[in-house]
Parts: C-alpha cells; structure tokens; sequence
C-alpha cells in the first residue's frame, strides 16, 4: 500500500526518535503540572511499554512533508492499538474474529494548531486502516449501501493463527476502527460516528451507608487475576453475540480479550498516579475486580465487575460490569461504591449499562432531559442511587466507530459491550 498525499503530507509509522519526541509533547498536555516530564516518559516507556497489550499492538503514526518523512519536528501524532473483535452477522450460525483499532493520543503542538494538521492526520489514518485505502462513509450512511469483498482480515474463532494469521501486518485489515472523542463529533469528517455516551454515575457511599453483604463465595480479585474474569466474559459475549433475540438485520461485534490484557494495561496507567502522586504512607487499592458466584453454581452465570480508579479526575471507572440479577447488581455496585469512599474518590461511574434489564425504562421526556444536558434521578432505587447523564463537550471521551467490513444494503452495525473497559 502506497501513502496518500494531502496538501504535501503523508502519514508514517512514528521512528523511535519520533516516538519519543511524541511523548515530550503529549506532558504538555496531558501529564502537567500533577507529573513532572521524566514521570511521564516513566509512566509511557517503562511502565506501560513493556506490557503485553502495549508490545504486540501498538502503533504510533506521525504526520510529516512527503519529502521528509523522518524529521523530528513533524505535523502531529496519534497512537493505534491493534484490538481482535468477535462478529456475528446476519444469517451466519457462527461467530468470527476479526481486527480492529482503537485510536488514542491525538495531538497537534500548540505553534501547529489550525492548520488542518489533525484533520488530515485522521483521513490519511482511515487509509492505512481501511483494507479499501479510502476514508469510510459514517453509519448511517452506510445503511444505504452494501460493501462486499472489502478486504478484512475474518478467521473462523477457533481457527489455528487467529489475530496473527496474517503475519502480525498492522493495517489495512480492519473490520473497524473506534476513538472516544474529547472534541465531539469532529471525527466525524474523517468517517467516525460517535455513538453509545450515556452512563450511570453514583456519588461514593457516605459514613452513614452499608453496601448490601456480598453471598458466600464472593471473590476480591487483584490486576493479575483478572483474566479469570476475561474467560467467563469472553463466553458471555459469545452467548449475546449469538442471542436470536437481537435485531437480526445488524452486524454485532465486541471487542475480544479474554486474556484482560485492556483492562489490566488501564489499571497499571491509572495505578502509576497512586504511587507517584500520594504520600507513600497512603493507602492504596488492592483490588480491581469481584466475581460473585451464581446461585446455580454455573461459572458461566457469575456477576463480575471489573474497575480501575482515576486519580486525576478522583472517580471510580467500571471497566465491565455484568450482573445477573437485580440484587447482584446492587452488591457489586455497592462494593465499588465503598471502595470510592475509602480512597477518597468524587463518583463513580459505568458506561451503557442496560437500563431495560433493571425495569428502568426512559420516558420521552428523560430523553429530552438528557439532550438538553441535564441528569435523570427518576430512577435511583433501581440503579442503586445512581442518575442517568449523558456526556457531551470537552473531556467527554464519545465513543465513535468507523466499519470497514463487508456489509449488506440495511444492515446496522451494533457494539456490544461499549464499556469504559475499552477507552484508551
């Protein structure tokens, strides 16, 4: 595959001069003033990049003069994380993997700014994603059309080779790619729709509140146990991916990692500000995941939760949170309400979590509540004390999808599972 041109620039896979340059700029930003330049290069390079999640997926691209694609002083640079994804489409009885990307650490240096630079960084991304080297028309456009023979990388889900049947090649074999937007809908110009930004958000418990007790059996579970929760999560999704309950004209997909490699990598950045910003006499958390035992004692019907803790924003984040009763949700959320108490956290919140299953049904008038920005408490028994909001301007992170895949004329495409567990 050839790079694209526009305006004189193209956009390269970062040198490690790049990288690092990358890095210096992004303290600017994101690391001042609570981290010092080396804590965040600490926290990027040595931290993070030995990890499992950040050695064999990442990617970082830099948008530089077609006639001098290695120069340090470049355009601008975004990260990818190469992120396997299970599929089920219309009219197939089985599941498939396939590939996505999700897209972080979009920045442009201030003496860089309105100049179209991130604009057409993000175009000549969709590029080398796409397996059609072409920038993808937003969902519901794509309703109205087919894509056939589109390239992406698909294996049956047990095949031998799986994510890297094909050599390890890192773009141009999407299915999809997704970005969580601080900035809006602005990604929407380079085929992203945002789409799914609604949470539940619950202040800590107070002196006076007892979370309900957790059932014999209940399990505290530390970042390096977490893939045990992985696996049972992983054959869940294979089960809602296959419910024949579900719209039977959309192409289902949610992202694959039975191995927590996401939601372990989100713990160990988040950890790093606990260890680097409190006293070393603080207390910090132990525990970033509880199973609760199903009463048929099926592994497969456990409730779980899974979260990791905010330091800056000073919240609690759910990554997964699934239950299977009413009274399994009020526990966990309870217990993760008490851990926001004792580390001295603002809320606590969860993505998307399904209203529908608590009995919390929206009205027409929360709707319109919600899009003119304000919150819905019409429902704090059900949801344990928590207000329905849905996120809008800066700091937002709007989950936006763009699909490559192939695709029939009136199919919709649905994320399932578009949980905080996922952002980067």
């Amino acid at each position: 595959m050839t790079n694209k041109t526009i305006a004189g620039h193209v956009l390269v896979p970062a040198t490690e001069a790049q990288d690092q340059i990358a890095t210096e700029r992004e303290w600017e930003e994101w690391g001042k003033p609570l981290l010092t330049q080396d804590q965040f290069i600490t926290r990027e390079k040595r931290v993070l990049g030995p990890t499992d999640f950040s050695v064999t997926r990442r990617q970082r691209w830099a948008l530089v003069p077609a006639d001098d694609t290695t120069t340090t002083d470049f355009l601008s640079a975004c990260e990818t994380y190469r992120r396997p994804i299970l599929v089920k489409r219309p009219g197939k009885d089985e599941v498939e993997r396939a590939l996505s990307y999700s897209v972080c650490s979009v920045f442009v240096p201030e003496n860089k700014r309105r100049n179209g630079y991130a604009g057409q960084m993000m175009r000549l991304l969709q590029h080398s994603l796409s397996p059609q080297d072409d920038v993808p028309a937003l969902l519901d456009q794509q309703e109205q059309a087919s894509i056939e023979a589109s390239g992406a990388l698909v294996v049956p889900l047990h095949e031998e080779g799986g994510e890297f049947k094909d050599g390890g090649k890192y773009g141009g074999n999407a299915t999809c790619s997704f970005l969580y937007s601080d900035v809006g809908d602005f990604y929407s110009q380079a085929g992203w729709t945002v789409l799914g930004n609604r949470h539940v958000e619950w202040k800590p418990l107070s002196s006076q509140d007892r979370p309900d007790p957790l059932p014999d059996g209940a399990k505290w579970l530390q970042p390096e146990e977490l893939s045990e929760v992985g696996r049972i999560d992983r054959q869940y999704l294979l089960s809602q991916l296959q419910n024949t309950s579900s719209d039977s004209t959309a192409i289902r997909f949610c992202v694959d990692d039975p191995e927590a490699t996401s939601w372990r990598w989100l713990i160990k950045r988040s950890y790093f500000y606990a260890t680097t910003l409190l006293p070393e006499s603080a207390p910090k958390p132990t525990f970033f995941g509880l199973k609760l035992s199903s009463s048929s004692g099926k592994e497969a019907d456990a409730s779980y939760a899974v979260w990791m803790f905010d330091f800056i924003e000073r919240k609690v984040a759910f990554l997964r949170l699934r239950y299977t009763s009413p009274s399994a949700f009020a526990q966990l959320v309870g217990a993760v309400r008490q851990q926001a108490a004792e580390f001295g956290m603002k809320k606590v919140v969860a993505w998307n979590v399904d209203l529908a299953s608590l009995e919390a049904k929206l009205t027409d008038k929360d709707e319109s509540k919600l899009k003119e920005g304000e919150r819905v408490d019409s429902f704090e028994k059900e949801l344990q004390g928590g207000v329905v909001v849905e996120r809008k301007g800066s700091s937002a992170s709007l989950p936006a999808l763009a699909w490559y895949g192939d695709k029939k004329k009136g199919e919709k495409i649905e994320w399932v599972c578009n949980e905080y567990g996922w952002w980067c």
